[in-house]
C-alpha cells in the first residue's frame, strides 16, 4: 500500500493519529496561487488616485492608531473592503462553478446548461415590458430570484 501511495505522487503527513496524504506537485501550485493573490492585494492597496507608499501600509498593519485619517479611511474603508470582497466573490463564483459541474457531471457546465441564465433573463425581460417605470435597481434583483 505504502509504495503504491509513494508511485503515485502523494506524501503521507501525521498528525497525533491521523495521516493524512498530500501531493507535493498540487502543494507547490496551491501556495504560488495564495502568494500571487497576497502580492496583487498587497500592490492593489497601495495604487489608486491616492498613492500610499510601502512605509504607511507597514505601518497601518502594525500600528493603525499612529496614520493620519485620510490614509486611514482609504486604507480601511475603501481599498481594503473592496478587495476582499474580490476575492470573495471569485472564490464564490469559483465554487459556484465547481458545484454546477459536480451536479451535471459535465466538466464543461455553465448556468446555461439547465437554463437558469434564460430564467433570469425571462424575469428581468417581463418586469421591463410591463412594469417599465420600476427603477433599474430592480432588474438585477428581479434576476437573482428568478436565478
Amino acid at each position: 500500500m505504502t509504495r503504491a501511495v509513494h508511485r503515485a505522487g502523494f506524501r503521507p503527513l501525521a498528525f497525533a493519529s491521523r495521516q493524512l496524504l498530500l501531493r507535493p506537485a498540487a502543494l507547490k501550485i496551491a501556495a504560488s496561487i495564495v502568494l500571487t493573490l497576497l502580492a496583487l492585494g498587497l500592490y492593489s492597496l497601495s495604487r489608486g488616485s491616492y498613492p500610499l507608499p510601502a512605509s504607511t501600509l507597514a505601518r497601518a498593519l502594525l500600528a493603525p492608531q499612529e496614520m493620519g485619517e485620510q490614509p486611514r479611511f482609504i486604507l480601511f474603508d475603501i481599498r481594503l473592503p473592496r478587495i476582499l470582497m474580490a476575492l470573495l466573490c471569485g472564490a464564490m463564483l469559483g465554487l459556484a462553478g465547481a458545484a454546477m459541474q459536480s451536479i451535471t457531471r459535465n466538466g464543461l457546465a455553465d448556468p446555461g446548461l439547465i437554463g437558469v441564465k434564460e430564467g433570469a433573463s425571462i424575469v428581468v425581460l417581463a418586469l421591463v415590458l410591463f412594469f417599465p417605470a420600476v427603477g433599474l435597481v430592480w432588474r438585477p434583483l428581479a434576476g437573482w430570484s428568478a436565478a
